[in-house]
């Protein structure tokens, strides 16, 4: 009997590890998120995206790139699938000098712009974080066993909106009765549609760092401050981003810890 009982032990032992570390995402289920990155509008002043240069991608550069603020918070809903709620600060600025063509470059129109975007986003995990163990499962400097990929990576897509303002500069363009060519579009506000990739490096069993690249489709064209009668095209702008994330521990009652302890009382009030 006492032969059985040792190999027994040590089966309900595993058995009882991996289902604990199967079921773990959900004391860490949500997460906290802040960074910074850069942003690249392209309207009608300067580069203009098309299916040639990749709707913008290929004419991203340092010198029309502006900075970037990211707030974030998290669900993870299963193991490989989360809703995050993004609240980004950005900036964005650019002169008909970069543009390639030749008609737009003689206008010497500049922008710069403000954006406050709101989005609720959906991410599916194409390489997990979460990871069931095998036998060169590793522990933390804790004693906790590690059960998460060092590298995830995902998709994400959602809906959203922005309120913008803008300021051109350079002189406006007169038609033959000496009226604007263009629009002016100082301040307004967009549907935004985001999508793009991101990957996570895992730190801790609290704390990752996130790196996405989004692009932002939206139904306004004066994100640069400037309507052209002869655009044929919304803006668009992408975001590249580095988040530092922090996990929030859950209670048995699936609230974050700390919001449960803030706004309930505890027994001994």
């Amino acid at each position: 009997m006492k032969k059985f009982l040792k190999p027994l032990i040590v089966l309900l032992v595993i058995s009882f590890t991996l289902n604990l570390s199967a079921q773990k995402w959900k004391i860490l289920r949500f997460e906290a998120a802040l960074g910074v990155g850069s942003c690249n509008i392209f309207g009608d002043i300067g580069g203009s995206p098309t299916n040639s240069n990749l709707f913008g991608l290929k004419d991203i550069s340092f010198s029309t790139s502006r900075p970037s603020l990211v707030f974030g918070f998290r669900y993870k809903l299963v193991e490989n699938m989360a809703l995050k709620f993004n609240l980004n600060f950005c900036m964005g600025g650019g002169s008909d000098k970069s543009s390639p063509v030749a008609e737009t470059k003689a206008r010497g129109y500049t922008f710069t712009s403000i954006l406050s975007e709101q989005s609720l986003q959906y991410e599916f995990y194409i390489i997990p974080e979460d990871k069931i163990h095998h036998s060169s499962a590793g522990y933390s400097r804790s004693g906790m066993m590690n059960n998460y990929s060092m590298i995830s990576a995902y998709l994400f897509g959602g809906l959203g909106g922005a309120f913008y303002t803008a300021k051109v500069g350079g002189t406006p363009l007169l038609d033959g009765s000496g009226q604007p060519v263009d629009i002016r579009t100082p301040s307004g506000y967009t549907l935004v549609i985001p999508a793009g990739i991101g990957a996570k490096m895992v730190w801790s069993d609290r704390w990752s760092f996130n790196a996405e690249m989004g692009y932002r489709y939206t139904i306004s064209d004066g994100l640069d401050g400037l309507t052209s009668k002869f655009s044929k095209a919304n803006d668009i702008y992408w975001m590249t981003t580095i988040t530092a994330c922090y996990r929030i521990k859950t209670n048995r009652n699936g609230y974050p810890d700390f919001l449960y302890r803030w706004f309930l009382p505890r027994p001994d009030r």
